[in-house]
């Protein structure tokens, strides 16, 4: 790493000769985010702003943290850590190869192909995105909002897609989801597996494959696995969480989990409505009701005019009508953290099925 005075050197030459204009602008946007970050995120998340001794400091820090230096492959320009050779020497070539026509930062060495591009990255640089009731910093503001929410609160966010009506309050499933438009799916040679990222297809040859001896061990016992969900997944039998649910025997990533958990799942929620005809007790008197009329009075009011298939409601024939005659097929919105893969239904409703959901 260089030491400050040569960077200071760097940056005064870049910054008054060649975007001297520039920084004005960026001063004014710098203000303008500010403020408009402080009406919607007043009281929870805050700008700040960095300066070049202060932006130096931290990656100084960086590089020493424990969580980057346990990494067997390491991007010391980037101060980022990875899992596999491959990956490293894929981000390598993406990130720090030399362009025709590329612009490099010269604080971490990366290629930027456009000076819009370059504008942004830099500006990452010197900006971090504060939660202001434990000070944690991130460098994304959707992060910050995603940190804000499993430890303190609620901040609504929503991200719509421009190509169609789709919208999600997370941005990690938004990405999957505006990747789907953007490329087409990426096949695995061995099993032929499609994937919407290149990301996914490595960590499926990783761990799938064995393209990569790394494995991951349990401290406790020393249980390996190939994958870093499987280890993630079983430490919990070593030491659970505070957001654990006894009754289930379910582990939980968050408090807010754990409650949406305990509101929805029946187990929690006394059931008051039985039916004299059979054992089948409900939460609720209408669905009662259209059990009785199904399956007690055979009344088949909601019944597919295809294959004669009856249903307990208008809702259920639709979705039968759907994927079953019209082939049409749930999006694989709801994104694993662990392995990028994509679900039709929940996560949380696998955790409740699976006691804990292990990604392999």
């Amino acid at each position: 790493m260089l030491p400050l005075e040569e960077y200071e050197e760097i940056y005064k030459k870049l910054l008054f000769e060649n975007y001297k204009d520039q920084a004005k602008k960026e001063k004014k946007k710098v203000s303008e985010a500010k403020t408009k970050l402080e009406k919607e995120y007043k009281g929870k998340i805050r700008l700040v702003t960095f300066t070049m001794e202060e932006m130096l400091e931290e990656r100084r820090a960086e590089a020493l943290k424990k969580n980057y230096l346990k990494f067997p492959y390491r991007c010391e320009y980037c101060i980022t850590g990875f899992d596999h050779e491959l990956a490293l020497k894929s981000h390598m070539k993406a990130r720090h190869d030399k362009k025709s026509n590329g612009i490099e930062c010269k604080i971490c060495n990366s290629i930027l192909g456009t000076k819009i591009s370059f504008n942004r990255h830099h500006k990452r640089h010197f900006r971090r995105y504060e939660c202001i009731e434990c000070g944690r910093r991130n460098n994304y503001l959707f992060s910050a909002v995603k940190h804000y929410n499993e430890k303190h609160g609620r901040i609504k966010t929503v991200f719509t897609c421009e190509l169609c009506d789709f919208s999600t309050e997370s941005h990690r499933v938004y990405e999957y989801h505006r990747n789907k438009h953007r490329m087409k799916k990426v096949e695995c040679q061995v099993c032929g597996n499609k994937f919407v990222t290149k990301n996914g297809l490595n960590t499926h040859m990783f761990t799938v494959h064995g393209q990569s001896r790394r494995v991951y061990s349990c401290e406790e016992c020393g249980k390996q696995y190939r994958a870093k969900s499987g280890l993630w997944a079983h430490a919990a039998a070593h030491a659970p969480s505070p957001a654990y649910c006894a009754e289930c025997d379910a582990h939980f990533t968050s408090q807010l989990r754990l409650k949406s958990h305990l509101k929805r799942h029946s187990k929690h929620n006394e059931r008051r409505f039985a039916c004299n005809e059979c054992d089948a007790i409900f939460k609720v008197k209408k669905s009662l009701q259209d059990h009785i009329e199904l399956m007690h009075l055979n009344n088949t009011k909601h019944a597919c005019n295809k294959c004669n298939k009856a249903f307990i409601n208008s809702s259920s024939l639709k979705t039968h009508r759907e994927v079953v005659h019209e082939k049409k097929r749930p999006p694989r919105n709801i994104i694993c953290d662990h392995c990028g893969i994509g679900f039709t239904v929940s996560l949380q409703k696998l955790n409740n099925e699976l006691k804990i959901f292990v990604c392999l």
